[in-house]
């Protein structure tokens, strides 16, 4: 079944026009329903900022993509950052497994950060311990980085304004959640799946999500049971925004569990809602045990049949992240109960993504616990530093995390 005729949509033309309601409404009962919407005519205020349109940032960024994967690998390895767990830099086939034991995922991306001046608080206070991390140039092909930066900054105005509607649609301060978003450790990532040229001895769906079987000598001595480009997984973030696809491939999962094909459209970012929000928004179980969250995380998948190995396929997308120790809790007091938070206690971002790096399979359990303790003994507090950073933007004029400060 393709969700291309249905897929809720979003109209950013809606705030322009003065009907914000229609907007948070729509998008209320997209993430509710689906988790899924479709945004459409996002232009226009990016523009007003300066901004390119995204078809022609994404068009640029595709085309720098295939460059950069179809380098060799020792080429492309010189921009691997192991002890990043995978949040920068190129990440090779056989690392990452976000789908869990049943899937075998066949693909490689290139992750690339924010953009942050070298006196910024961020840079100052976070990188000494390795938390976060200057995009390094990519001297090969030296437009991919500031063409990923480009639309990450782009995507992230877009993100601000959504998370402005979440919040007056929930009756909360404008900033609530906006003002956790802005210089966040938000990601753009480029995936690379490669066609699949070795011997496919089978096909069959693990979970509704078509996999092959393959006979690949240079990873197993014998057959590899359940490949698929991305395995059934929800995204550790906020939300997700998926800019485009150059091939079919994309299943997502209803609140039944029943997947949907669908292809990107032009003049559509589909933005997706992520764990923290599910977090942010719990109000506990209901009796089949199921997540009773105003936004429930939603699940996903990018399967394989002997069709789409065929062919290779690239997608960008972009994920929206709170910084480091920005707190990600339980938003309505009414549901803050002894019982709610001892399976969802407060926590941020660093804490809740290194957790889900370690399972799905960057570092060991040390390396985890590391991460852990810089995170909440080195770096500092939030409150510390959106201090450092209010004072860092009068210093040089700006005016955006010091502007939502001021909505909460």
């Amino acid at each position: 079944m393709s969700l291309e005729s249905h897929l809720p949509e979003v109209d950013f033309s809606d705030i322009s026009c003065g009907m914000e309601t229609q907007f948070q409404a729509d998008l209320h009962q997209a993430w509710s329903e689906t988790g899924f919407v479709s945004e459409v005519n996002y232009d226009p205020p990016l523009m007003s900022l300066g901004f390119r349109p995204i078809a022609q940032i994404w068009a640029d960024l595709l085309d720098a993509s295939h460059e950069f994967f179809a380098l060799p690998l020792e080429e492309k390895m010189k921009y691997t950052f192991p002890e990043l767990a995978g949040q920068f830099g190129y990440v090779p086939h056989g690392i990452e497994q976000s789908g869990g034991g049943l899937f075998r995922e066949f693909r490689e991306h290139f992750m690339v950060g924010q953009e942050l001046a070298e006196d910024h608080p961020i840079a100052l206070l976070h990188s000494p311990l390795g938390l976060n991390f200057r995009n390094k140039e990519v001297s090969v092909v030296p437009r991919l980085i500031p063409l990923a930066e480009e639309l990450g900054r782009a995507r992230e105005e877009l993100d601000l304004i959504v998370y402005e509607q979440v919040a007056l649609h929930h009756g909360w301060p404008k900033g609530k959640i906006a003002q956790l978003m802005v210089y966040g450790n938000s990601k753009v990532r480029l995936h690379f799946y490669p066609r699949i040229e070795q011997n496919i001895l089978a096909e069959e769906n693990i979970e509704n999500v078509p996999t092959l079987t393959i006979q690949d000598t240079q990873l197993s001595a014998g057959p590899l049971r359940g490949v698929v480009r991305a395995g059934k997984h929800t995204d550790i973030d906020m939300s997700a925004a998926l800019f485009g696809a150059n091939r079919k491939g994309l299943l997502i999962f209803d609140r039944q569990g029943q997947p949907h094909e669908y292809t990107s459209l032009p003049g559509c970012i589909v933005n997706n809602c992520g764990d923290y929000i599910e977090h942010m928004t719990f109000r506990g179980f209901h009796e089949d045990g199921l997540v009773d969250s105003v936004y429930p995380s939603s699940p996903h998948a990018v399967g394989l049949t002997r069709e789409t190995a065929a062919t290779d396929r690239i997608s960008v997308v972009r994920f929206g992240h709170p910084r480091l120790r920005a707190p990600v809790q339980i938003l309505d007091p009414r549901y803050r109960t002894p019982e709610n938070l001892m399976v969802r206690p407060d926590s941020c971002d660093g804490v809740l993504l290194y957790q889900r790096l370690w399972e799905i399979g960057y570092g060991t359990k040390a390396d985890r616990d590391k991460r852990f303790r810089q995170v909440l003994f080195d770096a500092p507090s939030d409150s510390h530093l959106v201090d450092k950073i209010v004072a860092w933007e009068a210093k040089h004029g700006v005016d955006r995390l010091s502007r939502y400060s001021r909505l909460v």
